[in-house]
């Protein structure tokens, strides 16, 4: 009767367990799926070993089973938040290194004109948002500065930068 709260697929396994520990095998370490009275599903870990009879016959089996649903949710729950965690410094290095890509060469040179800048991001701790300048050199001794602000920020806002820094670009140029 203990058995049938097991899941079905989680039953042939601990069946197949329970003789290889018949046969002299490992002892039982398995992970079950309890279904209880009340229709939830438990995670268990269960643990044994085959006691032997004084005439050195298999007896029964000892052990124990322990309710690890809640650690394995936990377990989850971190490896899922440092995954986000990760997903989000890759995309910070990212959007940070196509920003600065994307920002004009500092020893830009023009007649009579001495260019300096500096880059102050609007969101604390990165360098990564929609905002950009440019300083373009067009014919006949013309420079252009270019100034913009693409909303948000992140890879997103610095392709946007990026797309609308080529297009002011290549127009500059004709």
């Amino acid at each position: 009767a203990a058995l049938q709260s097991v899941e079905e697929e989680d039953r042939r396994r601990l069946e197949a367990a329970l003789q290889v520990v018949r046969d002299g095998g490992p002892p039982l370490d398995l992970e079950l799926r309890l279904r209880m009275p009340d229709g939830t599903l438990r995670l268990a870990r269960t643990h044994g070993i085959l006691q032997s009879g004084r005439d050195g016959s298999s007896s029964f089996i000892r052990g124990s089973v322990q309710d690890i649903t809640d650690q394995r949710a936990a377990e989850q729950a971190i490896a899922a938040s440092m995954a986000s965690r990760d997903a989000a410094a890759r995309e910070h290095a990212i959007a940070e290194e196509l920003q600065r890509s994307l920002l004009p060469r500092p020893n830009f040179r023009a007649t009579g004109m001495r260019v300096a800048a500096y880059y102050r991001s609007g969101v604390q701790d990165t360098q990564a948002g929609g905002d950009w300048y440019d300083v373009i050199s067009l014919p006949r001794d013309r420079t252009a500065l270019v100034i913009g602000d693409v909303m948000g920020r992140g890879i997103r806002a610095a392709a946007v930068m990026g797309q609308l820094r080529a297009t002011i670009l290549a127009y500059a140029r004709l």
